[in-house]
């Protein structure tokens, strides 16, 4: 029996996950009502922030409360979803780390393109994916898994929404960067 808490915390995190891929959509579509990146600090910028905070601890109530729901049933699944978790976090930290905090809030900044970044052009983004499926596996909740699928099409998106705004602040930098580096990882990522 699926508990009702969970499902209302789900229910919260699954309407502001289609609320941000909603305005990612929008930015995606017109870049003259952009909602990401917001550039500065403003409504959206706050919108964005507290909805992503609001949902990612509802999904903490739904994997605690729905935890062990799913199929997998061995060890090898928390050793794989371990492993994933390392490496994205690593990833996504080392990323972080040489991101400036206002750039990695979405606002203006400069073009990084050493570290990680030489092998993708989101490096942070690559690392969630990793921390979100390692967390799915290791807590094997179905709710969460349910609740993590509007996030990687979230993840997807965003790199979609800011490449028109990054091209707008670096010009030919951003241009010649974007044609030598893939977007998530690639065969050129590992050139």
């Amino acid at each position: 029996m699926v508990d009702s808490t969970a499902l209302g915390a789900l229910t919260i995190a699954v309407l502001l996950e289609g609320s941000v891929i909603l305005g990612l959509l929008v930015s995606i579509l017109s870049e003259d009502r952009r909602f990401w990146p917001p550039g500065n600090v403003s409504w959206k910028f706050w919108y964005y922030w507290g909805g992503s905070a609001i949902t990612f601890a509802a999904l903490a109530v739904v994997g605690y409360l729905d935890a062990g729901s799913f199929v997998f049933t061995t060890r090898l699944w928390d050793w794989i979803g371990t492993v994933l978790l390392v490496l994205g976090t690593g990833f996504a930290g080392w990323s972080g780390y040489l991101f400036r905090t206002r750039e990695s809030f979405g606002l203006a900044g400069e073009l990084h393109t050493g570290g990680p970044y030489r092998y993708s052009r989101n490096p942070q983004y690559v690392g969630m994916v990793g921390i979100f499926t390692g967390i799915a596996l290791i807590v094997n909740a179905t709710l969460l898994f349910v609740g993590f699928l509007p996030v990687f099409v979230w993840l997807w998106l965003l790199p979609r929404a800011e490449e028109p705004w990054l091209r707008d602040q670096f010009g030919e930098e951003y241009e010649a960067y974007r044609e030598s580096v893939p977007r998530f990882l690639g065969i050129r990522s590992l050139k």
